[in-house]
């Protein structure tokens, strides 16, 4: 498989302005895996960082939103143990309007699918 060096995310360019933007494709480190986005859901946190730059900092643009999705492992960091290439995955603390992120391993929760 060859992979692009780069992915799109929505982000936050300026307060209240949403863009696609094109990012550096990710490498997870040590105990990091790279997810691959499906399912991306917001909040009203996110609207306030949008909007506000609510809780990010100085000088936070761009920023991209989404605290929660869910997707799959596409590829484990050293030490990676517990989750594989193809898992199906859920993480609580990403920016998930992204195509690509990078996770610590403990932080997703492996989501179990059914085939029809």
């Amino acid at each position: 498989i060859t992979f692009m060096p780069t992915h799109k995310a929505i982000a936050a360019t300026h307060p209240g302005n949403l863009e696609h933007i094109e990012l550096p494709r990710p490498s997870p480190g040590p105990g990091e895996i790279l997810l691959h986005i499906k399912y991306a859901a917001l909040s009203p946190a996110d609207t306030y960082q949008v909007d506000y730059a609510f809780l990010l900092g100085e000088d936070p643009w761009p920023h991209i939103p989404g605290l929660s999705g869910s997707g799959y492992v596409e590829a484990v960091g050293a030490g990676g143990d517990d989750l594989k290439p193809g898992d199906a995955v859920s993480n609580l603390r990403m920016r998930s309007l992204a195509f690509h992120n990078l996770a610590f391993e403990g932080d997703c929760i492996h989501v179990w699918t059914i085939d029809p």
